[in-house]
């Protein structure tokens, strides 16, 4: 071994660990600019890579989630304005039972599987029914998409699921679709109490009828 080889830190004594930068040393490296608003519950942001726009961050207790959006512009002063009213909209949103971090549709099922495995549990359906009724989810997934956003979906989308449906399996029968149709119904209501989508977002199928299904 070389002995004139230098170790690193090899002056500090034994069990002494190399000073490390502070938390704002390390931010400050990252963040150019950083200022609070609404009494410390909004930090308004700019970064080296956003180009000195600047950016909002927040907390949301609830969802143990950070909020960060861009508030598109340069100006402090006008970073300040649309921080505030996005933060108190946001409030406002939270405070009407509505969630700010939206979820997708095979997130809501699997939500929705969870609550009927309880009412199982509860005696208050059969398993028999929870496995129906993952089928008819599986066929709701399948038209809306796992990933798609539920807030993303129209109501006037599902003026297409009879066809949809029709086209996979022309032969599916009339008391089928309207059980379906009566679980994308219950679902959607679920989902509308426990504030994962808004009433603008309930389902508006076409009328079923037996000489547009085949």
């Amino acid at each position: 071994m070389n002995k004139s080889k230098i170790n690193l830190h090899e002056d500090l004594p034994f069990g002494t660990y190399p000073p490390r930068p502070s938390v704002n040393e390390m931010t400050s490296k990252f963040y150019t600019a950083e200022h609070d608003i609404c009494d410390g519950q909004v930090k308004l942001l700019r970064t080296k890579q956003s180009g000195h726009v600047w950016q909002m961050r927040c907390w949301i207790s609830s969802e143990k989630k950070y909020v960060k959006k861009s508030l598109r512009t340069k100006d402090f002063e006008e970073a300040q304005s649309k921080g505030r009213k996005l933060y108190y909209s946001m409030m406002g949103k939270l405070d009407s039972g509505q969630k700010l971090f939206t979820i997708s549709s095979s997130e809501l099922v699997e939500k929705y599987l969870q609550m009927q495995q309880d009412r199982v549990d509860g005696g208050f359906i059969t398993q028999q029914r929870r496995s129906t009724i993952i089928t008819q989810l599986n066929h709701f997934m399948d038209f809306v998409g796992k990933d798609r956003k539920m807030d993303t979906i129209t109501r006037e989308r599902y003026k297409d699921y009879y066809l949809f449906r029709r086209r996979k399996k022309p032969d599916v029968k009339v008391p089928t679709l309207l059980n379906e149709r009566s679980t994308i119904g219950h679902i959607y209501k679920w989902s509308l109490e426990q504030g994962y989508i808004t009433q603008d977002r309930l389902p508006v199928l076409s009328e079923l009828k037996v000489s547009n299904i085949g």
